[in-house]
């Protein structure tokens, strides 16, 4: 849970950060921008992501996939 915590406020700093070296490459950035255009600052990113699972770049789906990978039982 702690990791999904980080991960979330990691991809949310990283969509408002612009062109930062965090979001620049972000293999998510395309899908955010595309699927959770309006997400305010403070709400949760992955809820968005989350709802538009099915419609994630392959690209992106895989990091999602790898992360949940790392997650502690």
């Amino acid at each position: 849970m702690r990791s999904f915590v980080l991960l979330s406020a990691l991809v949310a700093s990283a969509s408002f950060a612009g062109a930062g070296a965090a979001g620049a490459n972000h293999p998510c950035k395309a899908d955010r921008a595309r699927l959770c255009p309006n997400v305010a600052k403070g709400q949760p990113m992955h809820d968005c992501m989350k709802a538009h699972a099915a419609e994630l770049s392959p690209v992106c789906q895989q990091a999602r996939a790898d992360h949940q990978g790392h997650k502690k039982p």
